[in-house]
């Protein structure tokens, strides 16, 4: 049966409905077969069968038409796959869902874009999420947050990856490309130093950050500068200049490091145990110059490699192998023999001087070194001693006996009185003496004493005030085989520093190369000197009758009387390789290491760590010249053998139990034994006994080692 038309009526089809044949179109053309047009509502209650064509290569489909123009289709395409098209330009296939009675928008396909959009409108569902087999939200956007998450369904950030990963990557950016494959960039708005750019934590402790303001930090929350490093840079080979490939600092090898500019070795450094070295013109062809520039002289030291020769002392193009501009001192280790002045033992022999200038009124110094051979009781009245005079008048002298000596003062109208210090000298003993004549005001001045660089403690003397003498003539008197030698005058009072520069360890130093050399009035060397070979002497040989001695400058001289009879005799001298490193207003920045002893003269202001060599002992052992602080960890009794005194004056030793192995129930005693008998606090050896007990040691250089301060817990 035909159904033609039904008008503006509702059609309702309870069993299904077959629709075959043709259906004409207004204007005369023909649709397709199977077609169904209706301008009204259908209702169907069962369901509704679509039979697509015959060929496998033609579409079924739900056109939905307006005006008789395509709108949009709902079909199977010729591939089998199911198609929503619409066919209005710039127009969208959008999904809308019930959500509690309100209709919300999920997901749009926008055709003028075009794109897919999720949450196109205020009225859209708000979030979108996506499933894997493990996780709900293995990527979810949080809408109303603005957030997007990977792995997480709460993201804190408006993006973020989270994975509970062991052994794997909780993110990986790969970029095939063969060329010119770029992984990751990270960018921002913001350049100051509140803003960071990229912050890479492990806990809560940042690792790599960087800052807005071009800063980055490895291992620093804040960086102070380009690139600040917490701990250590490791480098595999090179250091390069950025933008100068050819001046590094390179690590060749192991041990080995080398500093090159403009493609040149300068400075290569090779740590090889006995073969260690640093080398600059590393190469026969660098032919590098190394120049040390000074303050007036530059340079102040300038090697020619070219023509391999060294310039010192301002000399830039140095014509032979070694070109000097200046005074060179040598001081060669070891020991070197001069001859002394001697009084024989059987008179008094008197040097005096024939026109002495230079002391006045003033305050001044004596230093010499002594031999120390008269054994008479009362210095005062010894005939071993020097004598200083205003015009025909005694006044301040210093008397030279054993153990004592006895510094006097005396004012013009001839008042007196003397310190006495207890030097403890043996007999026959080579010492240094520096007297200290605090006499401009001899109401407030007092007489000082130093032997072999250590001060004397005087006692009784007492303040003779009064006007103070003008000083014009020296007599040096010798008895009983005294000796003395590098009798110096000088002009001031010498401080302790300046006297701890003349005694030198004990080492010999010329005093006219001291940084006190301009306070010299008179320097009388008395016996060493050309004057006694020019006039055929030699050691051993008597003196007697007038014989000029002439001091260093010619000013003043002392003349041996007729009545004065000395010897000459031999005296053996320390001397040591001795280099000054002077420095003022200098800054060292980094590590500064000096090899060996340095010494300085007056204080030393140090802003910063302090840094002392610290040695463990767990036996006995002979105490080292680099140790300091030794930390004894003995599992059993040991002993320590202390430095020898001569050597260790000034030197200050720490010493610890450490393991608190001492008394019960180990006993393991440390044992401090003085070298060659030598004592410690007038005892020969010290025993520490108590657990985490610590002694601290100073030696003066002449009694031996002094305890100053002990801890016992």
């Amino acid at each position: 049966m035909a159904i033609k038309n039904f008008g503006t009526s509702t059609m309702r089809v309870k069993e299904g409905i077959y629709i075959t044949g043709s259906v004409e179109q207004t204007g005369g053309s023909t649709l397709q077969d199977f077609s169904l047009i209706n301008s009204g509502s259908i209702y169907n209650q069962g369901n509704i069968f679509i039979d697509g064509k015959e060929s496998a290569s033609d579409e079924t489909y739900i056109q939905f038409m307006e005006a008789g123009d395509d709108r949009s289709k709902i079909g199977i395409n010729t591939s089998n796959n199911l198609v929503l098209h619409n066919q209005y330009i710039n127009k969208h296939i959008v999904f809308k869902v019930n959500d509690q009675g309100n209709t919300r928008e999920g997901l749009r396909i926008d055709g003028a874009v075009p794109e897919v959009v999720v949450n196109e409108g205020s009225d859209s569902l708000v979030d979108f999420r996506v499933e894997s087999d493990n996780n709900t939200h293995m990527i979810f956007v949080d809408g109303s947050e603005d957030k997007v998450g990977i792995g997480i369904s709460q993201p804190a950030t408006a993006l973020h990856a989270y994975a509970d990963a062991s052994n794997a990557y909780v993110a990986t950016i790969d970029n095939d490309a063969g060329s010119n494959a770029h992984g990751l960039k990270v960018t921002t708005d913001g350049t100051g130093t509140g803003t960071t750019i990229l912050d890479i934590e492990a806990g809560s402790t940042t690792v790599f950050k960087v800052r807005g303001d071009g800063r980055v930090g490895i291992g620093v929350d804040t960086p102070g500068s380009t690139l600040s490093v917490d701990d250590e840079i490791a480098v595999g080979e090179k250091l390069i200049h950025r933008g100068d490939p050819d001046t590094y600092l390179q690590f060749p090898a192991v041990d080995q490091m080398i500093l090159a500019a403009g493609g040149m070795e300068m400075i290569r450094m090779v740590e090889d145990g006995s073969n260690s070295e640093i080398t600059f013109n590393d190469g026969a062809s660098a032919n590098l110059d190394f120049v040390i520039k000074g303050d007036t002289n530059n340079p102040l030291f300038h090697t020619d490699a070219a023509n391999n020769r060294i310039g010192i002392g301002g000399i830039g193009s140095p014509a032979q192998t070694l070109d000097v501009n200046g005074t060179v001192t040598i001081s060669v280790p070891g020991t070197e023999t001069k001859i002394s002045l001697k009084g024989n033992t059987t008179t008094t022999a008197i040097l005096e001087d024939a026109s002495f200038a230079g002391l006045g009124s003033s305050n001044f110094s004596v230093s010499f070194w002594w031999y120390a051979n008269d054994t008479n009781s009362d210095p005062i009245n010894s005939n071993s001693r020097i004598i200083f005079y205003g015009g025909s008048s005694e006044h301040h002298s210093i008397g030279l006996k054993t153990p004592d000596v006895k510094i006097t003062y005396e004012n013009s109208a001839g008042s007196n009185d003397f310190a006495e210090y207890d030097t403890n000298h043996v007999e026959q003993g080579w010492y240094h003496i520096v007297a200290y004549f605090d006499v401009s005001n001899l109401g407030s001045g007092t007489p000082r004493l130093w032997q072999n660089g250590v001060e004397i403690n005087g006692t009784g003397y007492s303040a003779v005030a009064g006007s103070t003498p003008v000083i014009d003539k020296v007599k040096v008197y010798l008895d009983d085989g005294a000796a003395i030698q590098d009798l110096v005058f000088w002009n001031k009072l010498l401080t302790t520093q300046e006297i701890a520069e003349i005694y030198n360890d004990g080492y010999y130093v010329n005093p006219s190369i001291t940084s006190m050399a301009g306070s010299i009035v008179s320097w009388f060397k008395l016996g060493y000197e050309d004057l006694w070979a020019a006039a055929g002497f030699s050691a051993g040989d008597s003196i007697s009758g007038t014989v000029d001695i002439p001091d260093n400058n010619s000013v003043n001289e002392f003349t041996m009387t007729s009545e004065s009879e000395f010897s000459l005799m031999n005296r053996t001298i320390n001397k040591r390789s001795k280099s000054d490193f002077k420095m003022d207003s200098t800054s060292l920045q980094g590590l500064v290491v000096v090899e060996g002893s340095m010494e300085v003269i007056d204080k030393t202001d140090l802003k910063g760590a302090v840094h002392y060599n610290i040695r463990d002992i767990n036996s006995t052992s002979v105490v080292r010249t680099g140790d300091y602080v030794l930390r004894c960890i003995q599992t059993g009794a040991i002993t320590l053998t202390l430095p020898p005194k001569n050597e260790s004056r000034g030197r200050v030793l720490i010493i610890k139990d450490t393991t608190g192995n001492l008394s019960n129930p180990n006993n393991y005693t440390i044992t401090l034994d003085g070298s060659g008998g030598e004592t410690i606090d007038g005892s020969a050896t010290f025993v520490m006994s108590h657990n985490k007990q610590s002694i601290t040691l100073a030696c003066d250089g002449i009694n031996g080692w002094m305890i100053v301060s002990e801890y016992r817990p």
